[in-house]
């Protein structure tokens, strides 16, 4: 497939674009430069106590990133 910003020929099947997201005419690099990918990410926890199940939407990389680290943080990993 052919980017449409750049003219490039990359696989639209490929690991590193399945990994960048973006718009399936975009290429892997075009979507990391220009921020085109808008996909919500998620993050699923489950509470092995109780059994229950939560879902967090984050609006970046980075803030699924802080969750996931101040959640790591707030659990004692000791035991």
């Amino acid at each position: 497939m052919i980017c449409v910003h750049c003219d490039y020929d990359f696989d639209a099947r490929g690991t590193r674009k399945k990994l960048a997201g973006g718009k399936i005419n975009e290429c892997a690099d075009c979507v990391e430069e220009l921020g085109t990918e808008t996909a919500v990410k998620y993050t699923g926890t489950a509470n092995e106590a109780s059994g229950s199940f939560s879902i967090s939407r984050h609006a970046s990389n980075e803030a699924r990133d802080k969750y996931m680290k101040d959640l790591k943080n707030g659990v004692d990993l000791s035991r």
